[in-house]
């Protein structure tokens, strides 16, 4: 595990309050698919440590929908739930924002040959 990954780690479980370990294989496993989309998001082959305030905030609501994927509304007499299906989407401004400060050589290729 990265030092990004360990640091993404501990504030996760600051927020959530996990004092131990007992969590950390489950929650290790949530920020790697965070971070691995949000580099596919943002174009990039390595997770940018400059983005991990979004992998917290991800891997936190993502770990939150545990047991309920897919659920997009659920009403039980007046109590109602909802999700974003996209859990990404409120970040599309950050991530197109990072995006246009990267130059040519950050980004990867496009699927170019080269003989």
């Amino acid at each position: 595990m990265s030092e990004n990954s360990k640091e993404i780690l501990e504030r996760v479980k600051t927020r959530l309050s996990v004092l131990d370990g007992s969590k950390d294989t489950m929650l290790e496993d949530i920020i790697q698919s965070v971070t691995d989309n949000i580099a596919i998001r943002a174009g990039v082959l390595s997770f940018p440590a400059i983005l991990n305030s979004i992998a917290v905030d991800v891997s936190i609501a993502y770990y939150n929908r545990l047991g309920s994927e897919g659920l997009q509304s659920e009403g039980i007499d007046v109590i109602s739930s909802s999700f974003i299906i996209d859990l990404l989407e409120p970040y599309d401004k950050q991530i197109d924002e990072f995006k246009k400060g990267l130059s040519e050589n950050d980004m990867p290729s496009k699927g170019v040959v080269f003989y």
